[in-house]
């Protein structure tokens, strides 16, 4: 269980890396105070191997001005992964989420985030997923007053994934400018086959095509 506060004017990076290769469960809880033109940069990266099961909440409260950046990279998702973010945010406060995953076979991951936007603060979800298992992500944006958000969500999907996506906007203003998109795709074999000609195995050429989707 973690608690941050950032105070007014300061400016922090921090990073959070956990690893656990043969575990029955993992709880995370955290919890995050911008005050206000607080910046906040939270980097996490964490592979879960042969861990049964994840569950790992943040709730983020963010002042008038702050700033908060997350990049989460999970290349080895637990056999049964929860992730949930709640935020709520005041005027010109700032919020931009990318998320990147990597779901094999056997195993499921589920995303829940929600963000309330007051004033004039602004958001920016995005999610990626390589999915050989089965996803579901579940953003939602709530607008009040002049706030604007956007949501993205992004699959490449391998032989015996599922993916499931439900963005939902809810605007409680008519000034909120809200929207979302969505793109499921997988490997494209023209890519493979150039690769393979290049001595690449199969198995290299998926890994490297996967590698650079994710981080585009």
């Amino acid at each position: 269980r973690l608690n941050v506060n950032v105070e007014q004017h300061a400016s922090l990076v921090v990073y959070s890396a956990c690893s656990a290769l043969k575990a029955d469960t993992h709880l995370s809880e955290w919890t995050i105070t911008l005050h206000e033109h607080a910046t906040l940069e939270l980097r996490k990266f964490h592979v879960w191997k042969d861990i049964r099961e994840v569950r790992s909440s943040l709730t983020l409260t963010m002042a008038a001005h702050s700033h908060f950046i997350q990049r989460m990279s999970i290349p080895h998702s637990a056999v049964h992964e929860i992730d949930t973010l709640n935020a709520e945010l005041q005027d010109k406060a700032h919020l931009e989420v990318i998320n990147t995953y990597d779901v094999k076979s056997g195993r499921t991951l589920e995303t829940h985030t929600t963000v309330t936007l007051n004033g004039r603060s602004s958001a920016r979800l995005i999610s990626k997923a390589v999915v050989e298992g089965a996803v579901s992500v579940y953003d939602t944006l709530v607008g009040r007053d002049n706030s604007k958000g956007h949501i993205e969500c992004h699959a490449l999907i391998k032989p015996g994934g599922t993916y499931i996506t439900k963005p939902a906007l809810q605007a409680e203003s008519p000034d909120a400018e809200l929207s979302h998109e969505a793109g499921i795709g997988k490997i494209n074999e023209q890519q493979l086959l150039y690769l393979r000609s290049k001595g690449l195995t199969e198995e290299q050429a998926q890994a490297l095509i996967t590698r650079a989707w994710r981080y585009v």
